[in-house]
C-alpha cells in the first residue's frame, strides 16, 4: 500500500502547503484518513484548490463533523457533572479534547466517541462510576465480575443528552498494554483543566501522559490513519507553550512502565514517515528480541492502510504484553488468555 499523498503527509506534518491542488484521489485518500478536516481548513484558506464537487464533497463532511463534535462536547460536560455529583474524577483523552489543545478547529480532529481516565485512586469506584454515568445502563455479566473486582480496562458506556446518544469509553488502565500499570499516580499526575469550546472546562492528561497514551494507542489503533500521525506530530510541536512535552519527565515514565520498544518504534515511525527531526533526549535504538518483534508485527505493509485495514491482524494485540521489559510473566499469561 502506498503512503498517502506528499500533500496530506505535509498537513500531518504541519508544513504549509501553499499553491498546492488536491486530486479526486488524494481527496479520497484525506477522507480515508480522517484528514478531511485539515485539507478543508486549507483550502478555506486559499491555500490548496480541488474541484467543485470535491469542494462540496469535503464541506458536508466537516459541517458534519462540527455537528458531531457539538454532541459529543454536550456528552463530556454531562460525563463530567454526574462523575463529580457521585464525587469522583475523570480525565478526557483524545477526540474532542485532542481537538481543543492541537487543532484550530474542532472539526479539524474528527472523533466517534468520548475517551474518560477514572483517577486512579478511585479505581476500587469503577462499578459506582459506571452507575452514575448510565444508570439504567445493564454491564454484561462477564464484564460485570471484572469490573467488581477492579480487573477491566476499560467499558463502553452509553450517555444521553438532549443532542443524542454519544458512547463513552471508560478507561480503568489507562495505558492498555495488557500488563498491570506500574505507577498510575504518576501518568495522573498534571492533570489539569482545560476551555472547551461552548462547555464546561476538561480534565486532560499532562503532555508526558497524553503522549504516551496516544504513542501506544497508535499500536493498538494498527497505524491505521494519517490522522493519528498529525496527532503525534502537534504534540511534538506546539504551538502552545504549555502543551510542551517535558522530555526528560517523558522518557522516565516510558522507563518506569517499561514500555521503551513500543514507544521508541512508533515515534521513529512518525519521524520518519513525516520527515521530522527526533526530541530532544530521543535514547538509542532498544536491542533484543522485542524490538525485532514489533517491527515484524508493525512493519511498513502494515502501516496506513486506512479503512482497509484488515480486521484480522487485531491478532497482533496478543503480542503487546510481550513487548514490556520487565513483565514477561504476566505477559506470557495474557499472551495465553488472548486478553489485551
Amino acid at each position: 500500500m502506498p503512503l498517502p499523498d506528499a500533500l496530506l503527509l505535509d498537513l500531518a506534518a504541519r508544513r504549509a502547503v501553499e499553491g498546492r491542488h488536491a486530486s479526486p484521489a488524494v481527496v479520497d485518500q484525506a477522507i480515508d484518513h480522517r484528514m478531511a478536516g485539515l485539507l478543508w481548513s486549507r483550502i478555506e484558506a486559499g491555500a490548496v484548490t480541488v474541484e467543485d464537487a470535491d469542494r462540496a464533497r469535503l464541506l458536508r463532511i466537516d459541517l458534519a463533523n462540527r455537528q458531531h463534535h457539538r454532541v459529543l462536547r454536550s456528552a463530556l460536560a454531562e460525563v463530567q457533572r454526574r462523575a463529580a455529583e457521585a464525587g469522583l474524577e475523570v480525565a478526557s483523552f483524545k477526540g474532542v479534547t485532542a481537538a481543543a489543545r492541537w487543532y484550530a478547529r474542532p472539526s479539524e480532529r474528527p472523533a466517534s466517541d468520548l475517551d474518560v481516565w477514572l483517577n486512579p485512586d478511585q479505581r476500587a469506584e469503577g462499578a459506582r462510576l459506571v452507575e452514575a454515568l448510565a444508570p439504567e445502563f445493564e454491564v454484561p455479566r462477564k464484564k460485570r465480575a471484572a469490573l467488581e473486582a477492579s480487573r477491566l480496562p476499560v467499558l463502553e458506556v452509553p450517555i444521553t443528552t438532549d443532542l443524542g446518544t454519544v458512547a463513552v469509553d471508560v478507561h480503568f488502565d489507562l495505558l492498555r498494554l495488557g500488563v498491570t500499570p506500574r505507577d498510575p499516580r504518576a501518568l495522573w499526575q498534571g492533570v489539569h483543566p482545560i476551555a472547551i469550546e461552548d462547555g464546561p472546562e476538561a480534565l486532560v492528561l499532562a503532555p508526558e501522559a497524553a503522549l504516551l497514551q496516544l504513542l501506544l494507542h497508535t499500536n493498538r489503533d494498527r497505524f491505521r490513519y494519517l490522522i493519528g500521525y498529525a496527532d503525534i506530530a502537534r504534540m511534538l510541536i506546539p504551538e502552545d507553550e504549555q502543551e510542551a512535552v517535558d522530555w526528560p519527565a517523558f522518557w522516565r515514565m516510558t522507563r518506569r512502565e517499561g514500555a521503551e520498544v513500543p514507544v521508541h518504534e512508533t515515534l521513529r515511525t512518525v519521524l520518519v514517515t513525516l520527515g521530522l527531526d527526533p526530541p530532544p533526549g530521543l535514547p538509542g535504538a532498544p536491542r533484543g528480541w522485542r524490538p525485532a518483534l514489533w517491527r515484524r508485527l508493525w512493519g511498513p505493509s502494515q502501516r496506513l492502510l486506512g479503512t482497509g485495514s484488515p480486521g484480522g491482524d487485531r491478532r497482533r494485540l496478543r503480542f503487546l504484553p510481550l513487548l514490556v521489559r520487565g513483565a514477561t510473566p504476566e505477559a506470557a499469561a495474557a499472551w495465553v488468555r488472548g486478553s489485551v
